[in-house]
């Protein structure tokens, strides 16, 4: 039996009136099986990847993780591995995104509940729909 460890910590929201300022941490020893390989330095660069949808406004949800997955679905990193069955990258989207992660972490769904959700809950919530393809497909990206 293999055992493991995770850290889970809620960081306090700040209140900001049209923002959600909160952090939730959760880290799982078992993400350490899925390393990034090394680089020299020299190897690192910054890209600015080509986006297909508009940037999305959580406003008042602590949606920003459905949000981000959605925004990370659109660049060209990924968007092309997409299928055309795929639903639309938009802000319904990133909030039902966001109400599966909820309901990963023990919390939701959103609506009603909406107690913030974790990275890795958003990308087991897009993995799990078989829609998506969460490797990267290619593009050069703009150096930046």
């Amino acid at each position: 039996m293999t055992t493991f460890t995770i850290r889970q910590e809620l960081l306090p929201e700040v209140l900001v009136r049209g923002q959600r300022l909160g952090r939730h941490v959760w880290h799982d020893s078992r993400s350490r099986r899925y390393p990034v390989a090394e680089m020299p330095q020299s190897a690192l660069r910054s890209v600015a990847w080509a986006r297909h949808i508009p940037i999305l406004d959580q406003g008042d949800v602590g949606s920003c993780t459905g949000n981000a997955m959605c925004g990370a679905l659109a660049t060209d990193l990924v968007f092309g591995g997409l299928p055309a069955s795929h639903p639309a990258l938009d802000e319904h989207e990133a909030l039902r995104i966001y109400s599966e992660a909820e309901v990963i972490d023990g919390n939701g769904p959103y609506p009603p509940n909406d107690d913030g959700s974790y990275g890795l809950s958003v990308a087991r919530a897009a993995r799990a729909d078989g829609r998506r393809q969460l490797r990267p497909v290619g593009g050069q990206g703009r150096q930046g």
